[in-house]
């Protein structure tokens, strides 16, 4: 079996958000001085990565609730929709139909 191949996408921001971090404190120490610049340095830095960590949890928002916090709960949305399709059904005088078969 072979794993599909990595989208180079996400590999390719991560190594331009590196570089670019590690390279800003040569450019700004000459404006800021040394301890403004580490300071924006650090947040500009913490900001961008955040930014970059959201981004690669949207990515994929479909995997495990319990192994990744930030996934959609999908099965308690199906439980959700399939009790108001219930309902729904119900108050037509339909029969309702059992997800769990």
């Amino acid at each position: 079996i072979k794993p599909p191949a990595p989208e180079p996408s996400p590999r390719h921001t991560s190594r331009f958000l590196s570089f670019w971090c590690f390279t800003l404190p040569i450019v700004l120490i000459p404006t800021l001085g040394t301890w403004w610049m580490l300071a924006a340095t650090l947040f500009v830095t913490w900001s961008l990565l955040s930014i970059e960590e959201i981004g690669h949890s949207i990515e994929d928002p479909f995997l495990d609730p319990k192994e990744n916090p930030g996934s959609l709960p999908l099965e308690g949305m199906c439980v959700g929709i399939s009790m108001e399709a219930n309902e729904a059904l119900r108050l037509r005088g339909l029969a309702a139909v059992d997800i769990n078969k």
